[in-house]
C-alpha cells in the first residue's frame, strides 16, 4: 500500500505540499470498479449515447473514484516529471529518446530537479520538498510569477521505471511497476496517475469507466474512453468510444497498452442540450 511522507527544507519559505494518497487493499480475485453516475452501462444504445454526450460536452473527463491530485494552496500549478533531458547540458539530437527519470536517492533527485529548473528561461526557486511511495516532489516558484506553483517530480526506482517509454515515440509499452508485490488498487492508481499526463486529459475526451480485474498471472485495467471530433462547416460532431486495455504481468511488472474501437455516433449540442444527428449509428 502506498503512503505519503512529508519533509521540509530549512531556512527557506515553505509551502504546505504534502500529497496524501490513500489506498485500499484488494483481495485476490476481486474486481475494483468505479463508474460514472451518468454512465452506468457501456452499451451502444440511445440512453447511453446521451450519457456519453453529457460527459464529453460538459467536460466531465473522469468518472467518480478516478485518481485526482490533491495539492493544497496551489490553485494554479504545473507538474513536471524530471526527464533525462535535464541531464544533457550539451543538448540532444531530435532522434534521442526522452523519458522520465527515477531514483531512490533523495539528493540525486534534488540535483536533477535543480538541473531542470536551471534550464528554464527564469529560474524557479525551491521552497519545499515532499515525497510519496511513488515519487519525490520538489515545490518551486518563479519570483516574477508567484501565483503559479511548479511541482517537479522524480519517480522512485522501487516504484516505477519509465526509462523504456520514449515520450517522443510512445508505443504499447508504458513502463514497469517495480514493487515486488503490488495490488489491483495500486495498478489502478498508477495507470490513472499516468493518464493525467496524456493528451486524453483535454477537452473533448472523457473516461467513462475505469476498473481493474485480476487473474492468477496478470492484472487487466480497462478504461472506456470517448473522444470527440468536431464537425466542420456546421456539420455534426463525431464521438468515438474505445476500450483502452492495460495489462500488467505479475511476474515482471511490465505495463502494456492496447486500444480497441467499440462504437461511434454523430452528435451536436446547443448550450446544455445534446442531440443525436440523423446519421447517428450509420
Amino acid at each position: 500500500m502506498f503512503s505519503s511522507v512529508g519533509t521540509k527544507m530549512n531556512r527557506i519559505p515553505l509551502y504546505t505540499g504534502v500529497l496524501l494518497i490513500m489506498f485500499t487493499l484488494v483481495a485476490c480475485g476481486i474486481e475494483t470498479k468505479q463508474t460514472s453516475e451518468t454512465v452506468l452501462q457501456m452499451r451502444a444504445d440511445t440512453d447511453n449515447e446521451y450519457a456519453v454526450m453529457a460527459a464529453i460536452y460538459s467536460d466531465q473527463r473522469t468518472p467518480d473514484g478516478f485518481y485526482q491530485e490533491s495539492l493544497p494552496d496551489a490553485d494554479q500549478y504545473t507538474i513536471h516529471h524530471v526527464k533525462n533531458t535535464a541531464l544533457l547540458a550539451g543538448g540532444m539530437s531530435l532522434t534521442s529518446p526522452v523519458y522520465e527519470l527515477s531514483s531512490n536517492d533523495f539528493t540525486e533527485s534534488l540535483q536533477w530537479s535543480e538541473s531542470a529548473a536551471l534550464q528554464r528561461a527564469t529560474y524557479r526557486q525551491l521552497v519545499d520538498n515532499t515525497e510519496t511511495d511513488l515519487y519525490f516532489q520538489f515545490t518551486r516558484f518563479d519570483p516574477d510569477d508567484p501565483v503559479q506553483t511548479h511541482y517537479y517530480r522524480v519517480f522512485k526506482d522501487d516504484a516505477l521505471d519509465r526509462s523504456g517509454y520514449d515520450k517522443n515515440n510512445p508505443g504499447d509499452y508504458q513502463g514497469i511497476i517495480m514493487m515486488p508485490m503490488f495490488t489491483a488498487e495500486q495498478v489502478k492508481y498508477i495507470i490513472e496517475y499516468l493518464w493525467q499526463f496524456t493528451y486524453s486529459n483535454n477537452y473533448g475526451n472523457a473516461v467513462l469507466e475505469s476498473y481493474t480485474s485480476e487473474t492468477g498471472s496478470e492484472y487487466t485495467h480497462i478504461m472506456n474512453e470517448a473522444r470527440l471530433t468536431m464537425g466542420v462547416d456546421g456539420g455534426c460532431d463525431t464521438i468515438k468510444v474505445f476500450e483502452i486495455q492495460y495489462t500488467v504481468q505479475k511476474g515482471n511488472g511490465k505495463i502494456w497498452k492496447n486500444e480497441y474501437p467499440m462504437y461511434q455516433f454523430s452528435s451536436a449540442h446547443d448550450n446544455s442540450e445534446y442531440l443525436l444527428c440523423e446519421q447517428a449509428g450509420s
